[in-house]
């Protein structure tokens, strides 16, 4: 239940987002810490952001990603999402306004760490870019997607990726990763190169591309209102260390 409760001065909100939200960031706080990517979280939301602010306000985005990320909004940051997202309802598919939010920065940070890591693996600055929707990393109501998250440059070739994220290790329990329809129709488009399937709560990578679905029929699945999904086998999982050179050789 959300309470109020000040601090140095500020009034916070406190409480808005279920247990499973804060679970998320706890679990990429740890994986951060244990690969050694960062301290914790908030030096590297500052790493991200730096100073920069939200769109026509004076609203820190690394402020405020932290406050979203920790449940410990600002009244200010509180009214901003509502603000922002306040016709978004009927596109939140039973999240909170505030947690909907919530997704979208922590996808704004796990796609940051992976550019920045492909970047330090690559030795080059412009070895990737965003491509998403929300690459401009403002909280807008739009809940497109788009056919990848990021590019991925060596010497003339490219490789398009898409991020599909795992917090509760619900891939390793089931022996298998589920792609949706539309991930599935950028494969067989060719504006799709790869999905990187990353399970936080275990710490491993996936890298799955066009040949790796050839074969397997779509199934119903509940989990996700009934839609067909492709079940993709997860059996061999790449290191991070080895994410770039497995851009390249995956196949």
């Amino acid at each position: 239940m959300a309470k109020t409760f000040e601090r140095d001065g500020t009034q916070y909100l406190a409480g808005l987002l279920r247990e499973r939200y804060l679970d998320k960031a706890t679990s990429f706080r740890d994986y951060l810490v244990k690969t050694k990517i960062a301290r914790g979280l908030d030096p590297f939301l500052l790493k991200i952001f730096g100073e920069s602010q939200f769109s026509g306000t004076a609203i820190s985005k690394a402020d405020f990603v932290s406050e979203l990320l920790h449940d410990e909004l600002k009244i200010d940051s509180w009214l901003f999402i509502r603000e922002r997202l306040r016709e978004l309802a009927y596109l939140t598919d039973r999240r909170h306004t505030e947690e909907y939010a919530f997704d979208v920065c922590l996808g704004w940070v796990v796609e940051e760490m992976f550019t920045r890591v492909i970047r330090d693996q690559s030795g080059d600055e412009n070895a990737v870019e965003l491509v998403g929707i929300d690459s401009d990393r403002e909280i807008q109501p739009l809940n497109i997607r788009a056919k990848a998250d990021f590019k991925v440059v060596k010497m003339d070739e490219e490789v398009l990726v898409d991020l599909s994220v795992d917090y509760f290790g619900t891939w390793e329990k089931n022996g298998w990763m589920d792609l949706k329809p539309g991930k599935i129709g950028h494969f067989l488009s060719g504006d799709l190169d790869y999905v990187l399937g990353f399970d936080v709560k275990h710490q491993k990578l996936y890298l799955v591309g066009p040949k790796d679905i050839e074969g397997i029929e779509a199934v119903p699945n509940t989990a996700m209102g009934g839609i067909n999904t492709v079940r993709v086998p997860i059996y061999n999982p790449i290191a991070l260390s080895d994410l770039w050179d497995s851009l390249w050789s995956h196949g």
